[in-house]
């Protein structure tokens, strides 16, 4: 009769990992339910934010400013930066837009232009836009505001 071997289960660190792994793709499903038009199901942006800060390739980092352009932000732009071969992408994912560069600081200053770009076309086309556009200006809306002119 054969026996059983058990299996090594594996380090600690490699369970979490895997764990982390699981909780990313779990969210990446959700996402994709949300760009099919469905609700969140309660889960946040956020989350997906800690589940990829914590496995540590990628980093959390707040815009604060969007100067020089004439925007004022209501709060911090959460934008989440990671490596993508030998360039960097920051990712604004409750406007779901991204943007690329050398480096990190690179990325995250493209990606700032881009917001400010897309919130100004979509403002001018907002009569026009589909479902999609019209939820990303609406997120862009609850985080910032053309500053009054004097």
């Amino acid at each position: 009769m054969a026996r059983k071997i058990p299996q090594p289960k594996g380090s600690r660190r490699q369970q979490r990992q895997e764990g982390l792994v699981k909780e990313a793709r779990a969210a990446v499903k959700r996402l994709a339910g949300l760009a099919r038009g469905r609700r969140w199901e309660g889960m946040r942006v956020g989350k997906l934010e800690a589940v990829l800060a914590a496995h540590g390739e990628s980093l959390l980092v707040p815009i604060t400013t969007l100067a020089p352009e004439p925007f004022d932000l209501h709060r911090p732009i959460q934008v989440v930066v990671r490596p993508a071969g030998e360039e960097y992408v920051a990712t604004f994912f409750d406007a779901n837009i991204s943007m690329s560069g050398d480096t990190e600081e690179e990325a995250i200053s493209n990606l700032r232009e881009l917001i400010v770009d897309v919130f100004e076309e979509l403002e001018a086309d907002e009569a026009n836009l589909g479902p999609e556009p019209s939820r990303q200006l609406a997120v862009l809306r609850t985080f910032m505001e053309r500053t009054a002119t004097a």
